[in-house]
């Protein structure tokens, strides 16, 4: 199956959002190619998880997700989390971005190469935004699992949050990659969510896993924040529940 949005096979993250909020999208699933393409591989018929391969070069996708929930917004700061299992170890960079990423796989580039979004790729032990690059994490492996978590808090504006982004390899911490302030997205979207993001080299293959359930490492609670709510529960099409994750 393909993973591309409508009849385009690449669209900008905002439009496929925007139609999101408008109900006018009609296809199935919360995965989305937004440049190259990437095919689902093969599903786990015991949970949601999804193998993807990318076959571009460095194509990139992205989970689609809703507005927060009110509890979401009025309980901040609050903390969100995803896994990705490495089912190769080659070059890709993995993280999250907002709603005005624009990958291009004809340039290369992928999370991080914009000043819209955050990537991580061990296979260089490189971080990256703005099109910027430096040292971070360790080296990956193949059936490494990544964890990619974000922890939201109040800036003292209604309109502002302030996020950190932060990797874990096989559930040893890595350590905060990123800082930054999110503005609110407007009426329809009052708090800027990050999406998780993902650009993936010719025939890289990862498990994309959205719920506690499929997660082998769930992060500890945090002071602030306390506990980490699995991405699945802002996915537009997850048949998941909604859940926080304890200790």
């Amino acid at each position: 199956k393909k993973m591309t949005a409508g009849k385009k096979k690449e669209v900008e993250v905002e439009t496929r959002i925007e139609e999101e909020f408008r109900g006018e999208e009609e296809e199935e699933g919360w995965l989305c190619s937004v440049s190259g393409e990437m095919v689902e591989v093969k599903s786990d018929s015991k949970s949601d998880s999804l193998i993807i391969q990318s076959q571009s070069e460095f194509s990139s996708g992205i989970i689609l997700l809703s507005s927060p929930p009110p509890s979401f917004v009025e309980s901040f700061p609050k903390n969100v989390y995803y896994e990705v299992k490495l089912k190769s170890a080659g070059l890709s960079q993995i993280g999250w971005a907002t709603h005005l990423f624009k990958p291009n796989t004809e340039s290369g580039d992928g999370v991080g190469d914009d000043s819209h979004s955050f990537g991580y790729d061990g296979s260089r032990r490189k971080k990256f935004t703005s099109g910027r690059e430096e040292d971070y994490g360790e080296e990956w492996s193949k059936d490494d699992v990544i964890g990619c978590y974000c922890r939201y808090g109040n800036d003292g504006d209604d309109n502002n949050h302030k996020v950190s982004i932060g990797y874990s390899r096989n559930g040893v911490d890595m350590g905060v990659a990123f800082e930054t302030i999110l503005e609110s997205a407007g009426d329809e979207n009052p708090t800027t969510l990050l999406y998780p993001a993902f650009s993936l080299n010719l025939e890289e293959e990862v498990v994309v896993r959205t719920k506690e359930s499929e997660f082998e490492y769930c992060p500890k609670n945090e002071k602030e924040g306390g506990a980490y709510v699995q991405i699945a529960t802002f996915m537009t099409k997850s048949s998941g529940k909604s859940a926080a994750m304890d200790d």
